[in-house]
């Protein structure tokens, strides 16, 4: 064979690695996870300061590429959220050390998530009556999501 053919054979195959590393690679940064709690406002974070919190989610989510929803009852919080799988972890972390909520709960997570739920929301708040997150109690993992998101599609999401 002539080495201008085994050259070509070479830089083919090579292409063709180089194509399926990337597409590898854009499947994973667009994995998609996701995450729901339960918790309970801690008894030194005042009430006002669930605003600033909205707030604060907001602008960070927009940055890391997170979506997602917080109900709140006056009381108790409920937070569903989705986006790539390490910002969603590190979101993750970042919540359960938070101080400001206590009796932290996981309902449900997955970093196999086909579609996200509430795309046009960095962070959607539903000022929420008790019942519904009374009626979340007891629920985990996909029946726990497909209530919360009935729950929060059925509210006046702000």
């Amino acid at each position: 064979m002539p080495l201008g053919t085994r050259r070509l054979g070479f830089i083919s195959e090579l292409v063709l690695w180089y194509y399926a590393f990337l597409i590898k690679a854009i499947a994973m940064e667009n994995q998609l996870s996701n995450f729901l709690y339960t918790s309970r406002l801690a008894p030194h974070f005042p009430l006002t300061g669930v605003a600033q919190i909205v707030k604060q989610a907001r602008e960070l989510n927009a940055i890391r590429g997170i979506t997602g929803i917080l109900m709140f009852d006056g009381e108790n919080f409920s937070q569903y959220i989705e986006g790539p799988k390490d910002a969603i972890r590190a979101l993750e972390k970042s919540l359960i050390a938070d101080e400001r909520h206590t009796h932290f709960d996981v309902r449900a997570k997955s970093d196999d998530v086909a579609l996200r739920r509430f795309e046009n929301w960095s962070m959607g708040f539903v000022d929420a009556g008790e019942s519904i997150l009374e009626q979340l109690n007891g629920k985990q993992d996909k029946l726990a999501i497909e209530y919360f998101s009935q729950a929060a599609l059925a509210a006046d999401v702000r």
